[in-house]
């Protein structure tokens, strides 16, 4: 959702190029080391700053997630303002991090001067016939934490979905431009580490995205169990919303990986 709401951005102008530094948005993060990473690196989670997210134990992504969801007096800037690790080769690896999309997330409050729940429900909500409400979970201070805890409805999520299938437009109406979607969802598009079978195993990755062997075959993934998935070439969109108790499952995504082939070949055999 959050590379929706850049990318909308980008072709208002109100974003003028994704090799910007965040910095150039937002000056609320101080000298953090992802104030000088690219948006184009922050959307592939390649700035090169470590950051161990493995749900295993007590790693950054457990300390991170307890100071966002946990802390009576919880703050985006604070978290993000105290990153001074250094980084390493941005922009040639691929290394999942939440914190990065929680970077994007203040590019879009500086860049849009509006709250990201505002924003998106003018750019993005609205524009699709949302039927229902949508919430994102906030800090202390009101800032959306971005890098998960959106929540809505399956319908409103399959109109996300036929509206990426549709290269942005739905009912009509173009939401985002075709020229972004293809950046972060084709898969021939992205540079080496990020192609198949390259970010990881039976995956690549673009601007948030995870990608699959086929240009414009790709999913949206939720760590308990959500999916989106779309093929642009049949307009197929598979939608699960579900909650597993298990953060990640590899076995899982593979199974709806397999899960969207099967029924696009349905959808292309011939009737018997």
């Amino acid at each position: 959702m959050i590379s929706i709401m850049i990318g909308i951005a980008l072709d208002e102008g109100l974003i003028k190029n994704l090799d910007d530094p965040a910095s150039r948005y937002t000056n609320r993060i101080g000298d953090s080391i992802y104030s000088k990473t690219s948006i184009r690196s922050l959307l592939r989670m390649s700035s090169g700053v470590s950051f161990n997210e493995t749900y295993t134990g007590k790693n950054d992504i457990y300390h991170f997630d307890q100071a966002m969801r946990f802390n009576s007096n919880s703050s985006v800037l604070k978290v993000l303002s105290d990153v001074q690790r250094s980084s390493s080769n941005e922009g040639k690896k691929f290394n999942y991090a939440s914190i990065e999309t929680t970077v994007l997330a203040e590019v879009l409050r500086g860049a849009t001067g509006k709250s990201v729940c505002q924003f998106m429900q003018e750019k993005l909500w609205d524009p699709i016939g949302a039927e229902f409400d949508a919430w994102w979970t906030t800090d202390s201070l009101g800032n959306e934490l971005g890098y998960a805890f959106f929540n809505a409805t399956q319908f409103d999520y399959a109109k996300v979905a036929v509206m990426m299938a549709n290269e942005g437009v739905i009912n009509g109406k173009r939401i985002i431009s075709a020229e972004y979607i293809d950046q972060a969802t084709n898969v021939e598009r992205q540079p080496e580490g990020f192609k198949f079978n390259q970010a990881q195993m039976a995956t690549g990755y673009g601007y948030q995205f995870w990608l699959r062997e086929k240009p414009g075959r790709y999913f949206m993934q939720g760590t308990y169990g959500q999916y989106i998935g779309i093929d642009r070439d049949s307009k197929t969109a598979l939608i699960i919303n579900s909650a597993d108790n298990n953060e990640t499952n590899s076995i899982r995504s593979l199974r709806t990986y397999r899960l969207l082939n099967a029924v696009i070949n349905n959808l292309n055999s011939p009737t018997k």
